[in-house]
């Protein structure tokens, strides 16, 4: 009984994600119906023209037979329209059940933001989305009605059958189940099969995505043998498990074909003794022979994707892992405050702020979780139209400082303020909208310039774009392309050089004309003149927005109206730029 239990809760996530086609029900009953149907014509059209077969061989003159042609066209036509319509509205179900998985999905890695860059590489995040997803698409989609229509098929034309033989009926029907059961004596072996080509595919791609987006670098450094034989030796692993996967998909499809040579070998010969015995007409041996083999019809649609369901399990508890990861989030907001009133003398407020980052440890089966404690009781309040520096050694928590300043994760003790509103009462867009958020590691969207600019504004006017580049120095290199702000770029900016990436960024956020600008190392590519002109175009706008800069060089520090020193942390220091010039003997 365990075992059994145990072999079912395997399959629990494909249960779990089942929903997505309860989902629409209405669709996937019409679905079915339309495949019993066409099942239904099929036989029709077989019996009939076994019957008009047995009817020649008898002799029977052409007059008769020819009288049925039409009779028979009419059943080859209802088949095909039902076959049509079947095809049509699975596939219906199965693209609103592709867009609701992949949607919950991408929504489901938006959430759980930043935490997924260090859970999952991109390869293996590509992988989930597209080759995973496919395959519970095709299963709960296709596969899941195609049993309920051979489950149905079969218990009713094997009671059809009966009428004629009750013995050949027991027989197909026992058949049956048993070339049902074949796929499930390898489930062992299916699962291993299933789960090692799932994350096969993942090591494979994301060693591609890996080699492809840091190509520059393995070609400086001369490692281009070392990734292809990386690269090989992935593809031939997974080639390996392929080719083991479709031996016992072979094995499998050779037990069901002698089954049913067996079955058939038996029911020609009962037929051949019906007739000697007078108990079937020959006209009617060839359509005896046909319904038992349609009884099979059904059950070998389904018995040949069986073996999928091992690796459907594989993919759904990937897709089912990453679907409830849930947000790192501590409580979702319990009030539905929507604007701010960021006109307060404080904007933000950090009140005894502790943070750390669990990190998940398996070994032998058993998960040990271990704490990385980040912040110990961070207290910082940033006035209206401050321009400050935060800055400390790397590990000190600077990132996490402003991670938290935006939402992506909350505190484990005390609380951030916006506006004089609990952050935890709010939603993560509602506080986000009133920042603008420049990274150090600035991703550039495959695109124009014009389309990057526009991502946290898209109905920005070309003025209003032009304005924000020139502010961020941008708009000399961009006017200076051949087309100008429709440039494309290529994929992550390739066209770019780092510098220019940067100015992009800072545009982008400058664009959105948010009240608090969060900037992460973000002058560290630019040169000392580009960065002078866009600290003297960024005074002109700083008595209008809150500024929060997290910097190490002393020109940035020494442009900000405020510095704080965060170390283990903690803010050890909080000082004007002229007191940390003098304290660390800057010159």
């Amino acid at each position: 009984m365990n075992v059994i239990s145990s072999r079912l809760n395997k399959y629990k996530n494909i249960k779990n994600l089942s929903n997505y086609v309860f989902k629409h029900t209405g669709k996937f009953i019409i679905s079915i119906i339309y495949g019993i149907l066409e099942q239904i014509f099929t036989l029709i059209s077989l019996l009939l023209g076994a019957y008009l077969t047995g009817l020649a061989f008898a002799g029977a003159n052409a007059d008769k037979i020819s009288g049925y042609f039409f009779v028979l066209l009419a059943f080859i036509i209802a088949k095909g329209i039902f076959s049509y319509l079947h095809m049509y509205v699975c596939h219906e179900v199965a693209y609103m059940v592709l867009e609701d998985l992949r949607s919950d999905v991408y929504d489901a890695l938006s959430e759980s933001a930043p935490y997924n860059s260090t859970d999952y590489r991109t390869g293996d995040v590509s992988s989930i989305i597209m080759e995973d997803v496919e395959t519970l698409e095709v299963f709960l989609a296709h596969i899941f009605g195609d049993y309920i229509i051979a489950g149905i098929c079969m218990m009713l034309f094997s009671g059809i059958y009966a009428f004629f033989s009750l013995s050949a009926a027991l027989v197909s029907l026992m058949a049956s189940f048993i070339i049902l059961t074949v796929p499930y004596w390898f489930s062992r072996t299916n699962e291993r099969l299933g789960r090692n080509l799932r994350d096969g595919l993942g090591q494979t791609n994301a060693g591609v995505v890996d080699s492809i987006q840091g190509l520059d670098e393995i070609i400086i450094f001369g490692a281009q043998k070392k990734f292809i034989n990386k690269i090989k030796q992935d593809t031939d692993n997974l080639n390996k498990i392929e080719v083991k996967d479709g031996n016992v998909k072979g094995l499998q499809s050779g037990i069901i074909g002698f089954i049913m040579s067996a079955v058939l070998v038996y029911i020609v010969l009962l037929a051949n003794n019906m007739v000697v015995n007078g108990n079937l007409s020959s006209v009617f041996t060839g359509a005896f022979i046909v319904m038992s083999l349609n009884i099979f019809f059904p059950v070998i649609m389904v018995s040949g994707s069986a073996g999928k369901i091992d690796a459907t399990a594989a993919a759904s508890n990937r897709v089912y892992a990453l679907l409830t990861k849930g947000s790192p989030l501590k409580n979702e907001a319990s009030k539905d405050i929507d604007s701010l009133n960021l006109d307060e003398s404080v904007v933000l407020s950090v009140r005894d702020v502790h943070f750390s980052y669990d990190k998940v440890f398996r070994k032998n089966d058993k998960i040990e979780i271990i704490s990385n404690t980040v912040l110990k009781g961070v207290n910082l309040d940033i006035k209206k139209g401050e321009n400050i520096v935060i800055t400390g050694k790397s590990g000190a928590g600077k990132s996490t400082l402003i991670y938290l300043l935006m939402r992506f994760f909350d505190p484990d003790k005390g609380n951030v303020y916006i506006g004089g509103k609990n952050m935890r009462d709010m939603k993560p867009e509602a506080v986000r909208k009133n920042i603008a958020y420049v990274p150090q590691d600035v991703y550039i969207f495959h695109g124009s310039i014009i389309d990057n600019l526009r991502l946290g504004k898209p109905d920005a006017s070309l003025e209003e774009i032009k304005e924000a580049a020139k502010i961020a120095v941008a708009d000399g290199f961009i006017s200076e392309m051949k087309d100008g702000y429709n440039s494309f770029i290529g994929e992550r900016g390739a066209t770019l050089s780092g510098g220019q990436k940067q100015r992009l960024a800072i545009a982008r956020a400058l664009l959105t004309n948010a009240d608090i600008i969060i900037m992460d190392e973000a002058v560290s590519n630019l040169d000392s003149e580009s960065e002078a002109e866009f600290r003297m175009a960024l005074d002109n706008i700083s008595r209008q927005k809150t500024i929060i800069t997290i910097a190490h060089r002393s020109s940035t520090i020494m442009a900000a109206k405020r510095v704080v020193i965060l170390e283990e942390g903690k803010i050890t220091v909080s000082e004007r730029p002229e007191e940390w010039i003098k304290r660390n003997n800057i010159k």
